[in-house]
This record gives C-alpha cells, sequence and structure tokens, in this order.
C-alpha cells in the first residue's frame, strides 16, 4: 500500500505533465502512487513511468472540469 497519493489533473498539457509524473514518482523517502487523471484531452495523455513505475492513467471522455478530475483521482486513491 502506498503512504502518499498524488492526482494530476490534466487536459492538453502533455510536456507538463510528463514532468509534473516525473517528480512525483521521483520523491525520496515515501512509497507514491500517481494517479493522473485526463480530463477530455484532444489527444489521450499517456505519461511514461520511472524507474519501472508507471502511474494510473483514468481518463474522462469528455471535459467535465479540474474539481471532478481531482475528485476521480481522490476515489481511485
Amino acid at each position: 500500500m502506498s503512504e502518499v497519493s498524488v492526482v494530476i489533473p490534466s487536459r492538453d498539457r502533455g510536456p507538463f505533465l510528463a514532468t509534473a509524473v516525473g517528480c512525483a514518482l521521483g520523491q525520496v523517502g515515501v512509497r507514491a502512487e500517481v494517479i493522473v487523471v485526463d480530463d477530455g484531452s484532444l489527444r489521450p495523455v499517456a505519461p511514461g513511468g520511472r524507474d519501472g513505475r508507471e502511474p494510473v492513467v483514468l481518463r474522462h471522455p469528455e471535459p467535465r472540469g479540474v474539481s471532478a478530475a481531482r475528485n476521480t483521482g481522490i476515489a481511485r486513491a
């Protein structure tokens, strides 16, 4: 079980998303699970993992807003 869940809502932010996921997975001294919620991006996100760890990726087919995306991630955590 993870000690920390990091929820990253995203919509059409590919380059920034990769950086955010890398930073979250790169935390030292804590076991973190990273949950990315794609809030209806025009191109579905495919963030890569780090050191063999992959984020959980959830997707809203249509944009529902950052609060709904965050709540989806929290429900998964």
